[in-house]
């Protein structure tokens, strides 16, 4: 049996590097962020963010403007459910459609929304890749030229890591200080021998 194991942390904490190590280990990703914003140019879906936030969220390609659309969920509550309540079945069904496909002892689900979408629930183990506030700032300053204030926003409305220490099995520390590859390869070789799981 293959196992399904969730990999979450905040924003910058570094998810989608322990991601390529979990890769380079021969292990399987899902890339739920990727893929829920690849479903954002599903025509059906399109047309459902369109009538709820207006022509204006095209952009000139008549593609949805995905730094336009941030902004407005990141400052607004009830947007943001709105677009998660949209997205996150669909990024469900398409990660249930691609574990079908694999055949290694566990994959993994990368998910910055692991916890705000209950796709916790469905999966045997979680990873938390945890990292000091300012480092991540850092790194989304310099990956998504966005500024603090930006940023902040997206912060605030992640899960706090305090609610969620109790449910997650594995926790990664990324701050630079610690050995990533063998906090990785640990986790790796215990959920490799799966039965024991």
């Amino acid at each position: 049996m293959t196992l399904k194991i969730g990999l979450t942390g905040g924003i910058g904490s570094g998810k989608t590097t322990v991601s390529h190590v979990f890769h380079k280990l021969g292990i399987p990703v899902f890339n739920s962020d990727l893929h829920a914003k690849e479903l954002l140019e599903d025509e059906e879906t399109k047309r459902t963010i369109v009538k709820n936030f207006g022509e204006d969220i095209l952009d000139i390609k008549q593609s949805i403007n995905k730094h336009k659309l941030s902004k407005i969920i990141f400052s607004d509550k009830n947007q943001l459910r709105f677009i998660n309540k949209l997205i996150h079945p669909l990024v469900t069904k398409e990660f249930k459609k691609w574990v079908l496909l694999q055949n290694t002892a566990y994959v993994i689900k990368e998910y910055a929304l692991l916890f705000q979408s209950d796709s916790n629930r469905k999966l045997d183990k979680i990873i938390l890749v945890q990292s000091p506030l300012d480092l991540r700032i850092q790194r989304v300053k310099k990956r998504d030229k966005k500024s603090i204030k930006e940023i902040k926003e997206v912060i605030k409305n992640q899960i706090k890591i305090k609610d969620i220490l109790s449910k997650v099995d594995f926790i990664i520390h990324n701050n630079e200080s610690r050995l990533l590859f063998s906090q990785i390869k640990s986790i790796h070789n215990q959920l490799s021998k799966n039965s024991s799981i």
